[in-house]
């Protein structure tokens, strides 16, 4: 019969456990295995994805399938067509192609849209750079974090902000809204802490969250007064 002292001392040093305590070391494992198992699938998934591309032209032209030998000559091809695009890419023969392609219906609007948004990762303007920022949304006193992508003038001159409002814990999705300068609160915040508040659902927080005008509770005597103006009085007969 197992001693019941050199039991409860190994309880105590953690090497046997509660119920409560086994649930607990549970969560934290799978806290460490999830992002690590979601990680190699996704790139597992994509290696296959862009694998499968060449693969049949690939196994009917060497008659037997080579494994990753698509996906590197995927990878070579963007690279050389990186490499030239870079040495042409402010010459004329590129600008004429490229005008003469987005003049082609519909694979022009499609061309024009994929270039559009590649171009807004790789300018270096200041314009362009994203700035966190606070929203007023969804109702006053209520404070929403947002990314500004872009900046426009209103005909009166007034500076517009198109704010990418993300979704928690995926910022990956959102809305897009267009704020004038007045409801907008500038904050200090950088990128990387913004992402990792949004990611987070808040349990990373720098705090940094600019000045926002946080309104005082008026007190109770306040609140009678003004209740007792608003309500009707009676007439006396």
């Amino acid at each position: 019969m197992p001693d019941l002292k050199k039991l409860a001392g190994k309880c105590r040093d953690g090497l046997y456990c509660s119920p409560r305590l086994l649930s607990r070391y549970f969560v934290n494992g799978l806290i460490i295995i999830v992002p690590l198992a979601v990680t190699i699938w996704v790139i597992i998934w994509l290696f296959n994805l862009v694998d499968g591309l060449l693969a049949p032209l690939l196994d009917w032209a060497l008659g037997r399938h080579i494994p990753g030998l698509s996906f590197v000559i995927i990878i070579v091809l963007i690279l050389l067509i990186g490499y030239f695009g870079v040495k042409i890419g402010n010459r004329k023969v590129f600008s004429f192609l490229e005008a003469r392609l987005i003049r082609v219906p519909v694979i022009g609007a499609i061309y024009g849209s994929a270039r559009q948004i590649m171009n807004s990762f790789t300018m270096k303007s200041a314009e362009n750079i994203l700035e966190v920022v606070l929203l007023e949304y969804p109702r006053k006193g209520i404070y929403t974090p947002g990314f500004v992508t872009g900046r426009s003038k209103a005909k009166d001159g007034t500076t517009l902000h198109n704010v990418f409002v993300p979704t928690a814990p995926t910022p990956a999705g959102g809305f897009l809204q267009i704020v004038p300068e007045s409801e907008i609160i500038h904050t200090s915040m950088s990128i990387s802490d913004a992402m990792k508040l949004i990611v987070s659902i808040g349990r990373i927080s720098r705090g940094d969250f600019g000045e926002i005008p946080v309104k005082a509770k008026p007190d109770d005597a306040e609140c009678k007064l003004e209740k007792s103006a608003n309500q009707p009085q009676e007439n006396p007969l």
